[in-house]
């Protein structure tokens, strides 16, 4: 209205608010759609501009924040591994042998599982499922990367 002049009756809020519904606006959104569309441009608002641009704006990544910017520290690599071995113990999952960590940390020749994948083995209709046992080619391979 501060724009356009505009004086909405109860039939444009209905309106208004079946586009937002429909297109699962927040307010946040809209409010910050309705900014930029008047920051640009003189058309006339709609809502299908309100939904485009919440939809463009949606499919923009969000910002990538640098690693221990801003001052916070890491977390430190022991309590990182303690925690992963309460999950898994947690969860039922075998702990891996040393000789299983370090064969993770390359890649299997046998399946192509990267490193700190697991071996994985091929289904019959396509995919694939992780294995609990490493490549015996997999711990070949970090034995003679780390003798």
């Amino acid at each position: 209205m501060t724009y356009d002049k505009r004086k909405p009756g109860v039939a444009d809020v209905a309106a208004w608010t079946e586009a937002a519904h429909r297109a699962n606006w927040t307010l946040r959104e809209a409010r910050d759609a309705v900014l930029a569309h008047f920051a640009y441009t003189t058309d006339y608002l709609m809502p299908g501009h309100v939904t485009a641009r919440i939809q463009a704006e949606r499919r923009q990544p969000p910002p990538v924040r640098a690693l221990n910017s801003g001052g916070e520290q890491l977390a430190d690599p022991c309590h990182i591994a303690a925690t992963l071995r309460q999950l898994r113990a947690e969860l039922g999952w075998p702990q891996p042998s040393a000789e299983d960590s370090q064969a993770l940390a390359v890649a299997c020749p046998h399946c192509g599982a990267g490193p700190q994948q697991r071996c994985r083995r091929p289904q019959r209709g396509g995919g694939t499922t992780p294995l609990k046992a490493l490549h015996p080619s997999r711990l070949d391979r970090s034995k003679e990367k780390n003798p």
